[in-house]
């Protein structure tokens, strides 16, 4: 789905996609429901940018450490000529800064990582710098064997650069332990039972707002800068809209959708909590979905986690 802007788009975007893929009459299981909150400065993307404008773009917000529109940059590049490594390094960088940071480490995100220095490395077996943050991410994944590989490989590619993954390799500790909730260890570590639908993580959320609580199902999502619930949601907490100041925020096609922001005196997710959580409330549009909104980096940053999506289960790190 390509997206334009102009360059007086407002600072905030929501990209909400209440779209089926391929034609109608497909059931659910053919279709994904999307919801983003992005930042724009400058426009998301512009589709009259060439392909070096695209890579400068992707670089200047990496540096800006706005890692997910870093991504969407360098993702324009790699469609525009999928046989430039260049381009394929970039996207792994800003995957791997977006998927492995002090607040959390999204496994799907590093496997992309690892899938774009690769195929960097395919088109340019000799580009130094996608070997080292390949063993960077794999170090990320847990699986120092393979960064060693990579650090050898770099030894008479670019000494330096192995010298750097060589000390990374050097200061890796295992993971830490985790357990079930409610097993006492020393720790304090804990896993949280999600539900897995097609590639969406629905979390389970407790909001707090006044007196009233409301146990919802939030679809995590690490592109997305702001925890978001729907209407139904904040009717269910006691919320009144009526007074609250909305804004028009842009959607996918050219539309537009109305969104409030609302200060919560609570959001909880398994053994972690926030307090005073400023939120965006949505009014649903389209087809029923089976999630309550999002569960953005607001509240994930805070906290280091592993989804195992084997098990069905984020793991709660210390």
């Amino acid at each position: 789905v390509a997206l334009t802007s102009s360059k007086r788009a407002p600072a905030t975007t929501l990209w909400a996609g209440w779209e089926r893929f391929g034609y109608g009459g497909f059931s659910y299981a053919h279709s994904q429901l999307f919801i983003k909150l992005l930042t724009l400065s400058p426009p998301l993307l512009a589709s009259n940018l060439t392909e070096d404008e695209y890579l400068q773009r992707g670089s200047g917000f990496l540096l800006a450490d706005n890692y997910a529109q870093s991504v969407r940059e360098f993702r324009q590049a790699t469609r525009m000529n999928p046989s430039r490594a260049e381009a394929w390094l970039g996207l792994g960088t800003a995957l791997l800064k977006l998927g492995n940071n002090a607040g959390a480490a999204n496994v799907e995100v590093l496997a992309k990582a690892v899938e774009a220095f690769t195929t960097a490395l395919r088109l340019k077996p000799e580009l130094a710098e996608a070997h080292r943050s390949l063993g960077e991410a794999h170090l990320a994944l847990h699986d120092r064997e393979k960064a060693v590989q990579e650090q050898l490989a770099l030894r008479n590619l670019d000494p330096r650069l192995a010298a750097d993954l060589a000390t990374a390799l050097a200061a890796y500790r295992e993971p830490s332990s985790y357990r079930e909730i409610g097993l006492p260890d020393e720790t304090g570590d804990a896993t949280t039972r999600v539900t897995i639908d097609h590639n969406l993580v629905l979390v389970p959320v407790t909001l707090y707002y006044g007196l009233q609580t409301a146990q919802v199902l939030l679809a995590l999502d690490t592109g997305a800068s702001i925890t978001v619930i729907n209407s139904s949601v904040a009717s269910r907490l006691g919320i009144r809209l009526d007074g609250t100041p909305s804004r028009k925020f842009q959607v996918v096609g050219g539309g537009t959708i109305r969104a409030s922001a609302v200060r919560l005196n609570q959001v909880s997710v398994g053994p972690h909590s926030r307090k005073g959580l400023n939120v965006a409330v949505i009014t649903q549009q389209g087809s029923t979905v089976p999630f309550d909104g999002l569960l953005g980096m607001d509240f994930l940053q805070n906290f280091r986690y592993h989804i195992d999506f084997k098990n069905k289960q984020i793991l709660w790190g210390r």
